[in-house]
Order: structure tokens, then C-alpha cells, then sequence
């Protein structure tokens, strides 16, 4: 019984043995694995408002978020119709290299040239990581929502309603905000006026009676 214990003892013991060696050389193989360049590229707009005819910046960041340099780095972002808007500046920019933790940027003006919904796709971005022989690297940046283009006349009613909620002290910010007060002015206004109307009328009924009183005491005289 004591054989088997201590075989059993020493099977445990290969096995443990094993297990070691292979997870030590799965870690040094890892470690030994060259590291990639990862970049993230967020694309976005600078200004709050957008209005037909004014420039809309256009503004791209590239961050190298791995361990490695990317390198031959291109930023391309060539989807902008030239009936829609014109572009002021260059859409695509190379960096020879961005370091690990470094950022780059593009940017860019357009000037729309009419007004409503505004979107924009993803732009694109190609790299290469130093040490590595996968190649080249490809990827996206995130896609703009859809912004409104105002009018000349929009830009007016909105820094209108911007005035006007500062006027307000805040409960009038927007048109319906300042519909809704004009019809409860209104309203206020025109019980106000009825109001007037009853009081003007009751003392031209009391300056009557007195006039009344005063012709029927005196007419015996």
C-alpha cells in the first residue's frame, strides 16, 4: 500500500512538473511575441453650430493606443461632395511615425453651401507597425451623426431665443417655450383689459346716477 502511495505520489509530481514547463514556455513565447501599433482614429466637429455659408472645422485624431511606433501612417478623408460643400485645406495628411501614447491630427475646413441634416462617413486610416511582418494595417474612424445646417435666418432665431431665455431668466428658451408665453400674456392681458372695461363702466353708471341725483334735487329751485 505504501508502494502504490508513493507511486501515485510521483505520477502527481511529473504531471505538476509538466504543467509548469509548459506554461512557462507559453509565457516566454508570449513575451518573446513582437508588440503591435493600435491606432484609434476619432473623428469630429469643432464647431457647435453649423450655418450655410460660415466654415465647419473638420477635425481628425489619430492616438496610438499600442506598444509599438505605426508608421507610414496615412489619414484619408475624401468623401465630401463638391456640390455640397467646398473644402478648404487638405482632406489627407501622412505621419511618418506616431509613438506609442503619441496623437496626431487633420484638419480642415468646409463651407457648406445649403441648408438642412448634415452627416458625414468614416474616415480612413493605413499603417504599418515597426517589428511586425503582418503589413499594412487598416482601419476606420467613427462616423458624424446627423447635424443640422442652419439658414441666415435660423442663425438669427436661435441667438433670438438664446437672448431671449437670458431675458427670461431661463423659461423661455425655445419657440414653443416663447408661444406658450405669449398666449398666457395674452390671456393675462386680455382679462386685464376686460377688468378695466368693468370698473371704466361701473363708475360711468355711478357718475350717471349722481348726475341724476343732483338734477332731481335741483329742479324745484
Amino acid at each position: 500500500m505504501m508502494k502504490s502511495a508513493t507511486t501515485a505520489f510521483a505520477r502527481l509530481a511529473i504531471v505538476a512538473l509538466v504543467a509548469a514547463l509548459v506554461t512557462t514556455g507559453a509565457v516566454a513565447q508570449e513575451d518573446a511575441a513582437p508588440s503591435q501599433a493600435h491606432l484609434i482614429v476619432h473623428k469630429s466637429v469643432v464647431e457647435d453650430q453649423l450655418v450655410i455659408g460660415k466654415n465647419m472645422t473638420i477635425k481628425i485624431d489619430v492616438y496610438n493606443a499600442g506598444d509599438s511606433p505605426a508608421l507610414s501612417v496615412l489619414v484619408d478623408d475624401p468623401m465630401w461632395d463638391a456640390s455640397q460643400f467646398d473644402v478648404f485645406g487638405a482632406t489627407r495628411a501622412t505621419f511618418a511615425e506616431i509613438a506609442p501614447g503619441a496623437r496626431e491630427t487633420l484638419a480642415f475646413a468646409v463651407v457648406p453651401r445649403s441648408s438642412g441634416a448634415f452627416s458625414a462617413g468614416p474616415s480612413l486610416v493605413t499603417y504599418k507597425s515597426s517589428g511586425s511582418s503582418s503589413g499594412e494595417i487598416s482601419g476606420t474612424s467613427n462616423a458624424l451623426p446627423r447635424i443640422p445646417i442652419l439658414s441666415q435666418l435660423e442663425e438669427h432665431l436661435v441667438l433670438a431665443l438664446k437672448i431671449g431665455a437670458v431675458a427670461s431668466f431661463g423659461f423661455c428658451k425655445t419657440a414653443d417655450d416663447w408661444t406658450r408665453g405669449a398666449s398666457i400674456f395674452g390671456g393675462i392681458a386680455a382679462l386685464l383689459f376686460l377688468n378695466q372695461c368693468l370698473l371704466t363702466g361701473r363708475r360711468a353708471v355711478r357718475a350717471n346716477r349722481r348726475r341724476k341725483a343732483i338734477a332731481e334735487l335741483t329742479k324745484d329751485e
